[in-house]
C-alpha cells in the first residue's frame, strides 16, 4: 500500500467519524431525564443511576425501565450479593451449628422465648399482688 492510499484511508476514517458525530442526537440538558423520549425536568427530583451515571425522572429511575444494559448489570449485582450472603451464612453455620437463621436454632428465637417466659412470670406476679390487695 502506498503512502497516498494510507493517507486517503485515514482521511476517509476521519470523515466517517466526523459524520457520525454530527449526525448523532444532540446531548440532553443536565436537568432533563436521561431517557430519550422523556423531557421531564430532574432539577427538583432527579435520580442518578448507579450503573450508567445518568440522571432520570421518577418514572425512569429504576434500571429496568431505562436501559437493558443497566437491567443486566442490576441483575448480576443482585445475584452476586445473594451469592455472597449465602456463602457467609453457610460458613457461619459450618463453624457454629445453629447460629444462623435455622428455625428453632437461632439465638434470637431462644432469647425471644426467654423474654416471653419472663413477661408471663411478671404478669403472674402482678396479678397475684392485685388479688391479695383486694
Amino acid at each position: 500500500m502506498s503512502k497516498k492510499q494510507k493517507n486517503q484511508k485515514k482521511d476517509d476514517e476521519l470523515d466517517d467519524l466526523v459524520n457520525h458525530i454530527l449526525s448523532s442526537e444532540p446531548a440532553k440538558p443536565n436537568n432533563e431525564c436521561g431517557e430519550k423520549k422523556c423531557h421531564q425536568k430532574t432539577s427538583l427530583m432527579g435520580f442518578s443511576c448507579a450503573y450508567c451515571q445518568r440522571k432520570f425522572c421518577m418514572k425512569h429511575r429504576l434500571p429496568e425501565t431505562h436501559s437493558t444494559a443497566c437491567e443486566e448489570k442490576a441483575k448480576s449485582a443482585s445475584r452476586a450479593s445473594y451469592k455472597q450472603d449465602s456463602m457467609r451464612i453457610i460458613t457461619e453455620e459450618k463453624k457454629k451449628p445453629g447460629s444462623t437463621y435455622a428455625p428453632g436454632g437461632s439465638s434470637e428465637s431462644k432469647s425471644r422465648k426467654n423474654l416471653e417466659q419472663r413477661l408471663k412470670s411478671k404478669l403472674n406476679e402482678h396479678q397475684k399482688q392485685r388479688s391479695s390487695q383486694k
